[in-house]
């Protein structure tokens, strides 16, 4: 990756300081339920772009620019993307100094020193599993964005990798792990994200060694802001998990 091409235009001015109590709570007031869904998928999910959050919590892509703008604006959001000829990128989002204070603040955990959190972003932009990440989230936010269309329908839990095998009790590491319900039916997946041509081996038996049936392939075709290629989901009648449902 050519990272003199990378595009990283930061919120405000780096400050080695960190955001006071204050700050956090004058943003949280500004800040609508919507805006927190968006926060907690990007503090969970590391990044999305910009069709993706506008295909799983907008009304339509115009929305959902001008939103994200404004959040960035203010500290809320960071954003990054590389240069690309002819055209260009879509915006790719995570949390800014503010918005990482917000999410902080409503988990109990220290809020963290903006220079740290761009620092985040700064490894993740130059990431060489970026692409891998975006592809992992857009499964998930394809079947996010149809249930939001399909009455009946619900992804009910969207967790991770890192949950996802700590789930497993990291003796496999799936690339996510889902929970989709539909007419009634509950279907428990797990998601590996390799287009290899052989199958991973945890995809061949579950973690209680029970034999579970080939993975089938599944191709996103709902958010154009990320062309994701086929994926592999194995559906298992097992769960590692307690039987409460998060996300």
């Amino acid at each position: 990756m050519n990272r003199s091409r990378l595009v990283v235009p930061t919120t405000r001015a780096a400050t080695p300081r960190r955001i006071g109590v204050g700050e956090i709570a004058d943003e949280i007031r500004r800040v609508m339920p919507r805006d927190r869904r968006v926060l907690d998928l990007l503090a969970d999910h590391q990044t999305l772009t910009t069709e993706q959050i506008a295909a799983v919590a907008f009304p339509n892509l115009l929305r959902a620019q001008r939103r994200l703008r404004t959040l960035h604006q203010r500290g809320v959001l960071d954003r990054f993307r590389h240069a690309i000829r002819p055209g260009s990128q879509s915006w790719r989002w995570c949390l800014g100094p503010i918005g990482a204070g917000i999410v902080a603040a409503s988990r109990g955990d220290p809020i963290p020193r903006p220079a740290a959190v761009r620092a985040r972003t700064n490894r993740l932009a130059v990431s060489p599993r970026l692409h891998h990440l975006l592809g992992i989230n857009q499964v998930f936010c394809a079947l996010a964005a149809h249930a939001r269309h399909h009455p009946g329908s619900e992804l009910s839990r969207w967790w991770p990798e890192s949950r996802a095998t700590a789930a497993c009790g990291a003796l496999v590491r799936p690339d996510g792990h889902g929970v989709w319900v539909e007419a009634g039916r509950v279907v428990s997946f797990w998601l590996e994200y390799d287009t290899a041509s052989n199958s991973p081996a945890w995809s061949r038996r579950s973690p209680a060694g029970t034999p579970i049936s080939p993975p089938r392939r599944w191709r996103t075709r709902c958010c154009s802001g990320y062309r994701a290629p086929p994926a592999k989901i194995t559906s298992t009648p097992f769960s590692p998990v307690p039987a409460r449902v998060g996300r």
